[in-house]
């Protein structure tokens, strides 16, 4: 009974797991509050939740500035929900005595769950700094035709880490035990394209994986996905034009 009872515990650990949803969160983004009437204190407040549906799972963003000391925020992580985040909620106001704009009002934008790069326009004042958000979908789905079809050693292959860019992210190879860096740190279009030269000693047919590192120094399993892969030869090419002969019998 008690292997029984440990057996379901495992299913149900492995399936909570596999059940998170990932997303990579970027920005820098800072808040100047304008000048203030009537010697009066201005508050800007700005504010961004994720939601799924009508239930709110997070912050992404929350922050006030007053004015001439403005606020800088910057933000690269992942975040993990364990439901799907289909909607941000958006919520802008100044609040100072003689001015004031905006409300405690929500307003919402759907999500698919695609990058998002956003400059928010707020009710108040223009925030400056670009907002990054997209999904962390799994790498094998995202790079299932090179892995059935193997990565062409005559051609190169490329890999899907976002559908989009520029987010941040680095790339390490790993191969007959070794892990080493392929692609830096930093903001990089959200396909990277290698090619076998860039793995020293691999040879055609032989195994490898790249290790996708979404936050610059990952503390979690959730910071970083791995992807198998192999190079295959590519098929001989005919050389110059064929020569149609007659034959007879």
């Amino acid at each position: 009974m008690k292997k029984v009872l440990f057996f379901l515990m495992l299913c149900i650990s492995s399936n909570s797991l596999w059940a998170q949803h990932r997303y990579k969160v970027e920005y820098d983004l800072t808040l100047t509050a304008p000048r203030p009437i009537n010697n009066q204190v201005e508050v800007l407040s700005y504010n961004i939740f994720a939601y799924n549906n009508n239930t709110r799972l997070g912050g992404l963003y929350i922050g006030s500035a007053v004015y001439l000391n403005p606020l800088n925020m910057t933000k690269d992580e992942v975040i993990e929900y364990n439901v799907e985040m289909n909607r941000f909620g958006h919520q802008s106001m100044i609040d100072g005595g003689a001015q004031r704009c905006g409300d405690t009002t929500i307003y919402f934008d759907d999500y698919d769950g695609s990058c998002t790069f956003f400059q928010y326009l707020g009710f108040c004042d223009t925030p400056r700094g670009i907002n990054g958000i997209s999904k962390i979908e799994d790498l094998t789905t995202l790079n299932q035709t090179t892995i059935t079809e193997g990565a062409k050693v005559c051609e190169g292959a490329d890999l899907v880490v976002f559908g989009c860019g520029l987010l941040s992210y680095s790339v390490d190879y790993l191969y007959n035990g070794q892990q080493r860096e392929m692609l830096s740190y930093g903001k990089h279009p959200g396909t990277f394209s290698f090619d076998m030269a860039d793995i020293p000693g691999l040879q055609a047919g032989e195994p490898f994986d790249l290790v996708v590192k979404y936050v610059d120094n990952p503390t979690s399993a959730k910071d970083q996905s791995s992807v198998g892969f192999q190079f295959v030869e590519c098929s001989p090419n005919l050389v110059g034009t064929p020569t149609p002969s007659d034959t007879s019998c």
